[in-house]
């Protein structure tokens, strides 16, 4: 079986980063699971159109309103639950944001 890699992100530069990364995961045999945050939506959908990124998963939390710890923790409950299903052997985050933050967080808890 293909080694499984999540991918997650949630902003537009994130994805434009992350594009070719994952076309390359994907032709080299690799099953890639790309979750979205939700971070940004509009822009990051459109971004996702013109490479072709399918996403697999998508946490789709209002950003802007709440506060980080909040923003925080929803990520972390949605990527928990996508762990414990999909127990990825791979992680690939990119950036400053809250979306790599708890990426790498939830990564680290799950070793």
């Amino acid at each position: 079986m293909n080694k499984t890699v999540a991918c997650i992100f949630g902003t537009r530069p994130e994805a434009i980063k992350l594009a070719t990364v994952i076309s390359e995961l994907l032709s080299n045999g690799y099953r890639v699971i790309n979750i979205s945050t939700g971070q940004h939506t509009d822009m990051f959908d459109k971004v996702c159109q013109l490479f072709d990124l399918k996403i697999s998963y998508r946490l789709n939390l209002p950003f802007g309103a709440r506060s980080l710890t909040e923003t925080t923790t929803k990520i972390l409950a949605g990527l928990e639950e996508i762990f414990t299903k999909e127990c990825p052997e791979l992680v690939l985050v990119h950036g400053d944001t809250t979306s790599t933050f708890c990426g790498a967080l939830m990564s680290f808890y799950n070793k």
